[in-house]
């Protein structure tokens, strides 16, 4: 967790819930749903609040649940320098996805989005695809933009995304909807790719996974 995010973050936890710090632990924390000291957390990574009494309440909610504003606006709390271009779209992986970002550099990069409409602006996570064609997610008050949580640029139809430099699995391929889903199954060391879309049939990717496996009919792996 980021230095800076995890003192703001335990000092709004000590403020709001009377929490004690020892031994790594965050305890004899109020617990909102039933009213004992029974709320705890883990001290360095409190991501997750849950309560002790597991048979009487079991109560447990996500600090991003409490306190959205810490996580809604990336690239003002991580500012982009020469040194660190992708600082916003790195804290936005690993804080709040959860990823392990040595495995994934150089997958993404982060850029901008502009909407003229609303005057609205945000720094962006973006995928390449192909050629000038590429998925980006918004990650600053994405909230502005309504429902729009995510820009596509280009025609993405029969394409799909896959692992920059990471050979197919010689058993499964999975395809998912999703880039941060075929991420979290990489992180399990689940070759994945994602085809953007519940409507795209990714026939280009196919195609090139045939003619990569062509060869050899011991490498044809199982699509998932």
């Amino acid at each position: 967790m980021n230095p800076g995010l995890h003192k703001e973050l335990t000092a709004r936890l000590i403020r709001d819930f009377s929490f004690r710090e020892h031994s790594g632990w965050l305890n004899r924390g109020k617990c909102p749903s039933c009213g004992e000291k029974e709320l705890f957390a883990k001290a360095d990574a409190p991501w997750n609040l849950r309560c002790n009494r597991r048979n009487n309440c079991s109560h447990e909610v996500h600090v991003k649940q409490l306190y959205p504003e810490l996580f809604d606006d990336w690239s003002t709390r991580h500012q982009k320098t020469p040194e660190r271009p992708n600082a916003a779209a790195d804290a936005y992986l690993a804080e709040m996805r959860g990823f392990d970002l040595p495995k994934i550099r150089g997958w993404y990069r982060q850029e901008s989005f502009y909407d003229s409409r609303l005057g609205a602006g945000s720094a962006t996570v973006r995928f390449a695809l192909g050629q000038d064609v590429y998925w980006e997610r918004i990650i600053d008050k994405p909230g502005r933009f309504g429902s729009q949580k995510a820009n596509f640029h280009g025609g993405y139809r029969g394409m799909a995304w896959a692992p920059p430099g990471v050979a197919p699995d010689q058993k499964q391929v999975w395809i998912v909807e999703g880039i941060f889903d075929a991420i979290a199954l990489l992180h399990r060391d689940i070759y994945a790719v994602s085809i953007m879309s519940s409507v795209n049939f990714p026939s280009l990717f196919l195609a090139g996974l045939a003619q990569q496996c062509a060869s050899n009919e011991a490498a044809q792996p199982v699509l998932v």
